[in-house]
């Protein structure tokens, strides 16, 4: 939790979401990343 979590601070989008649900899809859509994109250790 602890790496997703940063690395969705320096790399996610969050700051240009105008309203919470348009957070919601960009957390969804990093989720979404972080899971089958991002190589993991």
């Amino acid at each position: 939790m602890e790496s997703f979590f940063g690395h969705f601070k320096d790399r996610g989008d969050h700051k240009a979401c105008p309203s919470f649900e348009s957070l919601q899809h960009a957390v969804g859509n990093y989720i979404n990343k972080y899971n089958n994109e991002i190589y993991q250790w």
